[in-house]
């Protein structure tokens, strides 16, 4: 089959047809929603195209060009097959990226023998049961619910929600966090500034929300983003928090969650990138699904 799928970068409009499909599809990585995909589109070279009810998501990961598997309703083995044609077309073995053990069996099923997986752990997403995070009860959240005490009977603090009043603000400490942590050095977190300045630039037509700590004398402490993507989870693309204000971290990780994880099953927090210090403090919070990912090639 002579088939080439026509991939086009990825605009914001896009968000009409794509984000009803993520929702529907219901899957857990942060991959398969809009926001991840729009506010990374030029680190990943983010690339779309609409086919047969399906969201078809090609990016480029460790130099390989591949795809996300489909999100949408119909017949997923057309969409699925016309991938696979495309990237035999290319002349890639790789296939799928991002792919979680629930869209592994499907993919076995449909072509056994197939495929070979290799498990990118530092990819693994980390999700947590929403009530876990707003509660923070029991005995393995000790630690946890000391830290959020404290905070709260040391600093005079409010939480607000982020909108067109204190964006700038957030804008000014994403570039003031980024100044003291060595962003100009490191181009993964320069990278990754980039994108939450993006996101806070954009909040309302990306489809995004979050909420800021202010500490009385001090300023914005910590703000957070996220997105809800399905009733099963809302993916928390970034959070931000100066070290120096103690328990900054933890109190806005606990009120992210209280004021916008009531209606979902699950808060994703993604993945550490291979970072021990980042995976130690996510694996501290007990995921309740510690979510594996797979890049797929052709054997």
């Amino acid at each position: 089959m002579n088939f080439m799928i026509p991939l086009r970068p990825i605009i914001l409009e896009d968000r009409a047809w794509m984000a009803p499909r993520f929702e529907k599809s219901a899957f857990l990585g942060c991959e398969q929603s809009f926001g991840c995909n729009y506010l990374w589109r030029s680190v990943y070279n983010v690339r779309v195209a609409d086919m047969e009810g399906f969201n078809v998501v090609a990016t480029s990961y460790d130099g390989q060009q591949s795809f996300l598997f489909p999100a949408g309703e119909g017949d997923v083995k057309t969409v699925l097959d016309a991938m696979l044609d495309h990237q035999r077309e290319q002349g890639s073995a790789y296939v799928f990226n991002s792919v979680d053990s629930e869209q592994r069996e499907v993919l076995e099923r449909l072509y056994p023998g197939t495929f070979d997986y290799v498990e990118k752990r530092s990819s693994f997403d980390y999700l947590y049961a929403s009530q876990d995070l707003i509660s923070l009860a029991g005995k393995k959240y000790h630690a946890k619910r000391g830290h959020v005490a404290a905070f709260k009977r040391d600093y005079d603090w409010t939480f607000e929600m982020l909108d067109e009043n204190n964006v700038e603000e957030c804008l000014s400490m994403n570039e003031e966090w980024c100044r003291r942590n060595g962003c100009f050095e490191n181009e993964s977190l320069a990278a990754e500034s980039c994108t939450v300045g993006n996101a806070l630039r954009s909040l309302t037509e990306i489809g995004l929300f979050g909420g800021l700590i202010r500490v009385g004398g001090y300023g914005i402490a910590a703000f957070s983003i996220g997105e809800r993507v399905s009733d099963r989870v809302c993916v928390v693309h970034a959070e931000k928090a100066f070290t120096e204000v103690k328990g900054a971290y933890s109190i806005i990780n606990q009120q992210f969650a209280e004021h916008f994880g009531t209606d979902v099953q699950y808060l994703n927090r993604e993945d550490d990138a291979g970072s021990e210090g980042l995976r130690k403090a996510k694996l501290s919070y007990h995921p309740a699904i510690l979510l594996p990912k797979y890049q797929v090639k052709l054997k």
